[in-house]
């Protein structure tokens, strides 16, 4: 009896050991993975007026309507050269004001400097537009202050401009 009394409490004593020495590992639903999968994967697309073949004006007046999202963005067209002045009304709903445009073959580079009349900007930034889809930011190769930036750009590629004013206002 008592070799089988012994070989039964070392039993006892290895399973203990070994349940209470380590952490527990996470359990995992597989139908929370799934779903968490398919959330990414299904990100919604914004679209983008197509910005058209003429040549944008030199100066960027606002055109009197909101365009605070990307689908709803003022459309400047081909850029031939960075705009001289910019100006325009940040929508009140969302605090934005988005252009649209296209650079031309020979165009790499593009700067604004805008002016504060009402708005008091927080920050102007460029995203990419391949496809009509509103993509990625654009890294500035040189941020002057929250208004005003320059950046290195694609020739004959499609960009939106986005210029944020929590405040609203007048640019």
């Amino acid at each position: 009896m008592k070799p089988t009394l012994i070989a039964f409490s070392l039993l006892l004593g290895g399973i203990f050991a070994t349940g209470c020495g380590g952490k527990a590992e996470p359990e995992t639903d597989a139908q929370d993975s799934a779903q968490d999968t398919a959330v990414e994967d299904t990100a919604v697309e914004i679209t983008i007026p197509d910005p058209g073949t003429e040549y944008a004006p030199d100066r960027w007046y606002d055109d009197g309507g909101y365009h605070g999202t990307p689908d709803k963005a003022q459309v400047m067209g081909v850029v031939l050269d960075t705009p001289s002045y910019i100006q325009g009304g940040i929508d009140p709903e969302t605090g934005n004001h988005y252009f649209v445009f296209r650079t031309a073959a020979n165009v790499t580079e593009f700067e604004v400097s805008l002016y504060n009349k009402s708005s008091k900007i927080k920050h102007v930034h460029i995203h990419e537009g391949t496809g009509l889809v509103f993509g990625d930011e654009v890294p500035a190769k040189n941020v002057i202050s929250n208004r005003s930036a320059r950046w290195d750009l694609e020739p004959d590629t499609i960009y939106i401009l986005e210029v944020h004013s929590p405040n609203g206002g007048f640019f």
